[in-house]
């Protein structure tokens, strides 16, 4: 499937310019190519849950509830909220 994907030529960001630009063709393979695609999404996810926590917080939600919903959208949404809303920001891998 990811050599299939290989085939389309989507229009590229300019802000990845500068990476593809600095590393060569034969230093990432489909694999780092599928990593950065899911990191990509991730950090998505997250940013725009940040945003959606502001914004029930402000419009006075329970954060409880709308973790809880959200959760049901995305898994990581569910391991994430909890550390923003309790304000632990320390790095869970080594």
């Amino acid at each position: 499937m990811a050599a299939e994907a290989r085939k389309i030529s989507p229009r590229r960001s300019p802000s990845l310019r500068p990476w593809e630009e600095s590393t060569p063709r034969w230093a990432y393979g489909y694999g780092s190519v599928l990593k950065l695609c899911a990191n990509l999404v991730a950090a998505s996810i997250i940013t725009s849950m940040n945003e959606a926590l502001v914004l029930a917080a402000k419009s006075g939600l329970d954060l409880g509830v709308v973790t809880e919903v959200l959760t049901e959208r995305s898994p990581l949404i569910g391991r994430t909220a909890p550390k923003v809303l309790s304000g632990t920001f320390r790095r869970t891998f080594p």
